[in-house]
């Protein structure tokens, strides 16, 4: 993404979906390839199909909290990512 960062919350905190919109296809594996696995459901659920994390909490059958937590350190994890030497 020639040395772009992805949108912080506080960016852009109306709008999540602006990681989706702001990642290619080549983009999207080095974006994927960073997250656990708790932290892929979180973004699936939330950025790519839209729910809130009460929504993902009781799809997956976990606490609130721990959607929350999965999705800080996603969040994170995104915000810092360094995507020229992905």
């Amino acid at each position: 993404m020639d040395g772009k960062k992805i949108p912080s919350q506080k960016e852009d905190e109306s709008n999540p979906q602006a990681i989706i919109a702001q990642t290619n296809e080549k983009d999207f594996s080095k974006l994927t390839a960073i997250l656990t696995e708790k932290q892929k459901i979180w973004f699936s659920y939330s950025i790519v199909e839209g729910l809130s994390n009460q929504e993902i909490a009781e799809k997956e059958q976990v606490s609130l909290e721990a959607v929350k937590s999965w999705a800080k350190s996603a969040k994170r994890k995104l915000r810092n990512m360094d995507w020229d030497k992905q």
